[in-house]
């Protein structure tokens, strides 16, 4: 699980196919967090014989694969599916595949994802991986190309740059955008919470860089100016993910995308991003994201294209 996790990791930051194959099925998962743990191989054994003896997983059908209450309290194999997921989207999306009907089918699956776990990660003092902030983080990457926005920002340079304009553009006036950014402010404020004594999983850093990405390119290029919600389950069924922050959010964006808003009121999500980046030392690609993410900054308040290292190497 721990190689699949990396698998979809990379896939996802480098916007590249996933090297393994990825399964939304939590009963593919065939070791336990206790399997992963154990640092002698008696205790390995030990474990995988107590997962195999316990473990009475019921068939997939039609998406509702997360029914097993040993499945509902193994974190961890709850994470490898998430970022399975994640991998999943990112292939079909390489291969043109992400039509309505993948993209009805991955949502679904996060939104069941999501009901089965929410008990778990709703609880901080639990959510030790921090699955609540990869949930919004990979419900963005459904919502959005990123690998589109990173090239926007001048991640190959000011020529691809220009050519990404109006693709973005054109994202930016769409509804999901507006929800996109739901997801941008879920991820900030999950992170805001985040106590300083823990250290943010593998996917931290990432999902803080995309979620600013996201913002820098909504609110440069949206000019949309309305920026109330359909509060419709049909237009927004992960609404209760978001809680009671739902009026705060959008507070946020009307303020940010209102015709009187000043560079320094847009700005000022985006720097806390920066600032949430270098809460995460024990991550040295959150301190080049933070780095990036202050060129943004410095471009949005000058109103010039910013030019950013590139990520792929």
């Amino acid at each position: 699980m721990a190689l699949q996790i990396h698998d979809a990791e990379l896939s996802m930051l480098l916007h590249r196919r996933p090297l393994l194959r990825h399964s939304t099925s939590e009963k593919s998962q065939q070791q336990s967090l206790l399997s992963f743990e154990a640092n002698t191989a008696s205790k390995w054994v030990s474990a995988h014989r107590q997962h195999v003896e316990h473990d009475t997983l019921a068939p997939d059908s039609n998406n509702h694969f997360y029914q097993d209450n040993t499945i509902r309290n193994n974190l961890f194999r709850a994470y490898a599916t998430l970022e399975g997921l994640g991998a999943m989207m990112m292939d079909d999306r390489l291969h043109n595949r992400l039509d309505q009907a993948a993209f009805s089918a991955h949502q679904q699956c996060l939104l069941d994802w999501y009901k089965l776990h929410a008990s778990s990660i709703l609880d901080q003092h639990s959510d030790y991986l921090c699955l609540r902030g990869l949930w919004h983080g990979t419900y963005l990457y459904l919502l959005a190309d990123v690998d589109q926005l990173e090239v926007a920002i001048g991640r190959d340079g000011p020529e691809a740059a220009r050519d990404a304009t109006a693709a973005v553009t054109k994202w930016a006036a769409t509804t999901a955008a507006l929800r996109s950014m739901l997801h941008v402010l879920s991820a900030q404020r999950y992170f805001q919470s985040v106590p300083f004594k823990n250290i943010p999983a593998i996917h931290g850093p990432r999902i803080l860089f995309t979620a600013a990405v996201a913002w820098y390119c909504f609110t440069k290029y949206s000019h949309v100016r309305d920026m109330s919600v359909d509060m419709s389950e049909a237009s927004l069924p992960e609404l209760k993910a978001f809680g009671s922050n739902i009026d705060h959010f959008r507070h946020v964006l009307g303020t940010s995308m209102s015709p009187h808003a000043t560079p320094a009121t847009q700005t000022m999500t985006l720097c806390d991003f920066g600032t949430l980046l270098r809460r995460m030392p024990e991550w040295g690609l959150a301190g080049k994201f933070a780095a990036i993410v202050a060129r943004l900054v410095d471009g949005d308040a000058s109103d010039c294209r910013p030019s950013t290292p590139e990520l792929h190497d």
